[in-house]
């Protein structure tokens, strides 16, 4: 049977089907160069993709390299490509792979994938795992001077050197030193693992001279000599060609890249282990369970198929195989008959691809399909099966096949046990089927169902609660009592009702009802209405009395939900802030506050109630109701509306006084007038005062308008009257004037006197208006009392004005400072004038001097003559 198993290849040539596959694969690729592959830094390589769509559809092919560190992508101008290939059609696409110079030595995988998503979107994408073997550019420029060396055995890419996985190969790195000095060189291959190779330099005495230390090759100038590199793979090295790169380092130019390339095949170890494992061997409704265990010993990918079949043809035909891959990838349980072969069918396993070292296990599932050849005694059947193995590329396998078998149990005793029940019961059956048919008592009436026609109610609505039911059997229904209790305390909140069929259906129930072989009636009107929770208790009594027990149904609660309350929605002013009106005028709202609202539920609106107080909560509006039982009331039919809602608009509220007020709305409900049902309360609203602008009308001192600055002369040894100061103010209500220093707080206009001090010094006089908003007006008078200096006699000739010239006091002196009136009358002088002593006297008070002059305390120092 090994012999009938088809093999399956990576890729198949174009046009051709695998032999015994379901369908076959509709895409055909063809990779060239396939694999590992080489270039050299600096060079060009070309990549060919040929693809052959063997499907029966036109297929958009995306075909592209796919590297994740993007290294080979960027060496290709253009790494992604699309093909439209109709079926029985070929094509291919060219990618051209530039390597840069500077690209260090080796190894770089990559894949290639093709594509088609929309259109064999089961089959693909197909993906090719692909190397790239860079090598070092060959050095052009060689001096004469530079070291070289050589490798032996000599190899190339044709012929490389042989070596087994865990063997070893020498190679011997003949080096020169063509320099005037003395040089020491290492050696390293930094494209290979270091468990692969080991570099073993010369150690002790080689020339006259120079001692090696183990650590590298010391050479004279013009001297050879030779560096052991002993490659040793592991034994679970991978087959296949490997290219590492050597290269020789000097110590006097570390510059100096001396490369070279040696070119290494590790051979193949074909191993492969085989077991199958028993996991069910006995069954007797399930399937049996078996696993095919493949291990990978070698050092190369393998790829096996699998076949199950039965070993005598009679049972092949009494078993079905199902193989299940470890990816879960096909699994097919109809059997697939070998091309060209009349033995049994034999079932094929997926493709496994198995890696080196790696281990797998196959699942293969046997089921007996005929129970009726399932053996009733005895210890039952055995089936024998083979598992044949195939390795599609003719490499070495240990077995050819495995041979495994399944136990079907007999029938349990318990069966025959079952086969006597089932004819009692068959026999049962039949006389029950006699009784049934004529011997059987008439069936009594039952509810069937029982439920509301509505799953809530509203008392708002009026509409009382219907029912629904059915009853079977309506010709032995006698009466039918409904009544509707309440699930609190069971007490009667529908009266009951009797509908008698001693008649037939009864009138009531005519229009709801059909009678047939079940009595169904539909939305059948109660007596409820009003708001609570119902429980209807339906009772069927039989036409005849003690023929058959009562049946009774309830409905599950019914609720009633209750009239909905007005609920406040809305409550504001119009403007959170209003002015005083400066002129109020009647009948005019300049300045009234107006309050919106708005209320749900007027139905039920007994009486709004509105009241104003202050943030202290001191009434500043009296309680006004407004009475809604009958309507919108006359004194709010401008402002409101009802219509699913209490809409009232600007409503004028008596409160015209400046300040803050807070308003509260009530409601109360018809089914409770007696308390409010709903408040709610608005923010601050304020009204402002009618701003005046704050005015000092008059400041005066003794009579005269206040300046900035009064400058006066007072003898130390006599008082000066006191200074008459008067004023007057106005700006709105709530002003407060305070004069200060002294007396502090005084009226909206006065006069004081304010007493001058005997002493010099500075003082200011400040009169500060303040209204209630906190708005404030001020005006300061500096006063300066001076003494004055000695002054000589002067004749009462002397003091009298030349002719023409003008009287000693004026309003106003030459300073900008001001005077009072004539000397009989003022106290002193004006700022910027001197006082000399009249005749006689003992300077009873300030005196003036000539207009123009210059007090002492005003002089500027001078320059003694």
């Amino acid at each position: 049977m090994v012999d009938q198993l088809p093999i399956y290849r990576d890729r198949p040539p174009m046009g051709e089907d695998v032999p015994g596959s379901i369908g076959g694969k509709p895409l055909a690729v063809i990779l060239s160069p396939l694999g590992d592959h080489t270039a050299a830094a600096g060079s060009t390589l070309e990549l060919s993709v040929a693809v052959f769509n063997r499907g029966g559809q036109n297929a958009i092919l995306h075909i592209y390299l796919s590297d994740p560190s993007e290294t080979v992508n960027r060496w290709c101008t253009s790494p992604f490509e699309r093909l439209a290939i109709g079926p029985g059609q070929s094509s291919d696409v060219l990618f051209r792979l530039q390597v840069p110079t500077q690209t260090l030595p080796g190894t770089y995988p990559y894949q290639v994938i093709v594509d088609a998503p929309q259109h064999y979107p089961e089959d693909t994408p197909i993906q090719y795992n692909q190397r790239l073997q860079v090598l070092p550019q060959v050095e052009s420029v060689v001096q004469v001077s530079d070291p070289t060396f050589t490798l032996e055995p000599i190899t190339t890419s044709l012929q490389p050197a042989v070596l087994q996985p865990g063997g070893s190969l020498d190679v011997r790195v003949q080096v020169y030193n063509r320099s005037n000095r003395v040089d020491r060189f290492r050696l390293s291959c930094p494209d290979l693992d270091h468990r692969w190779f080991k570099v073993i330099y010369p150690q002790g005495l080689l020339t006259p001279g120079l001692i090696s230390s183990g650590s590298g090759l010391e050479l004279n100038p013009g001297d050879r000599g030779e560096i052991l590199l002993r490659l040793s793979p592991p034994p679970e090295a991978l087959a296949g060609s490997y290219t590492p790169t050597l290269r020789l380092y000097s110590t006097n130019q570390p510059q100096l890249a001396l490369l070279d390339a040696f070119y290494l095949e590790v051979t193949p170890i074909d191993l492969m282990q085989v077991e199958l494992q028993t996991l069910i061997g006995k069954v007797r409704q399930t399937v049996g369970l078996y696993r095919v265990q493949l291990t990978n010993r070698g050092n190369t990918p393998r790829e096996l198929l699998l076949g199950a079949h039965s070993v005598e043809e009679e049972e092949s035909r009494l078993c079905q195989y199902r193989w299940a891959d470890p990816e879960n990838a096909r699994a097919d349980w109809l059997p697939v008959r070998s091309t060209g072969t009349d033995g049994p069918p034999v079932t094929l396993s997926p493709l496994i691809p198995i890696l080196p070292g790696q281990s797998i296990g196959v699942d293969l599932e046997v089921k007996p399909t005929r129970a009726s050849r399932r053996p009733w005694l005895g210890n039952g059947r055995i089936f024998n099966f083979r598992v044949d193995l195939k390795d599609p590329q003719q490499r070495p396998l240990p077995l050819e096949y495995l041979q495994g078998s399944l136990l079907w149990r007999a029938r349990p005793f318990w069966q025959f046990l079952l086969l006597l029940l089932t004819a009692l019961g068959a026999i049962g059956a039949l006389a029950f089927l006699i009784w049934w048919l004529f011997f059987r008592p008439p069936l009594p009436s039952r509810v069937l169902e029982l439920t509301a026609g509505d799953l809530a109610y509203e008392e708002l609505n009026g509409k009382p609660v219907r029912l629904n039911w059915q009853i079977s059997n309506p010709k032995r229904i006698g009466k039918l009592r409904l009544v509707g209790l309440s699930t609190e305390d069971g007490t009667v909140l529908s009266q009951p009702v009797v509908y008698d069929f001693s008649q037939g259906l009864p009138n009531p129930l005519k229009p709801f009802c059909t009678l047939d072989r079940v009595l169904t009636c539909r939305y059948v009107p109660t007596d409820a209405h009003r708001t609570g929770s119902y429980v209807f208790e339906l009772q069927v009594q039989p036409r005849k009395e003690n023929a058959s027990p009562l049946d009774t149904a309830k409905t599950n609660p019914i609720k009633i939900s209750p009239l909905p309350l007005p609920k406040i929605l809305e409550l504001g002013p119009t403007e959170p802030i209003y002015q005083e009106p400066a002129n109020p005028v009647a009948n005019s709202t300049d300045g009234q506050i107006l309050l919106n609202w708005k209320v749900a539920n007027p139905g039920l609106l007994q009486e709004v109630q509105l009241i104003g107080r202050s943030p202290d909560n001191t009434v500043v509006v009296p309680l006004q109701r407004f009475d809604f039982s009958s309507g919108v009331p006359s004194t709010l039919q401008s402002f409101c509306v009802i219509q699913t809602a209490l809409v009232c608009r600007k409503v004028p509220i008596e409160a015209r006084k400046p300040g803050d007020y807070i308003f509260e709305l009530l409601v109360t409900s018809r089914t409770a007038p007696e308390e409010p049902v709903a408040n709610r309360k608005t923010d601050t609203v304020r009204i402002k005062p009618q701003q005046v602008p704050i005015q000092i009308v008059k400041f005066l001192i003794n009579g005269q308008p206040a300046e900035p600055r009064l400058v006066l002369l007072v003898q130390p040894d006599q008082p000066p009257p006191p200074l008459q100061i008067s004023w007057e103010v106005t700006g709105g209500r709530g002003l407060k004037v305070t004069l200060l220093p002294a007396p502090g707080t005084v009226g909206l206009s006065g006069t004081v006197p304010y007493s001058l001090s005997t002493q010099p010094r500075q003082e200011t006089l400040t009169l500060q208006v303040t209204n209630e908003m906190g708005e404030q007006v001020t005006r300061s008078v500096t006063i300066e009392t001076v003494n004055p200096p000695a002054q000589p006699q002067v004749s009462p000739e002397q003091m009298a004005p030349a002719p023409g010239s003008q009287p000693a006091f004026s309003p106003t002196d030459p300073t900008g400072s001001a005077g009072f009136g004539s000397p009989a009358s003022q106290p002193g002088v004006a700022p910027g004038a001197t006082s000399a002593p009249s005749p006689g006297s003992d300077l009873q008070g300030p005196v003036p001097v000539q207009p123009g002059t210059l007090s002492p305390v005003d002089v500027p120092p001078q320059f003694d003559r």
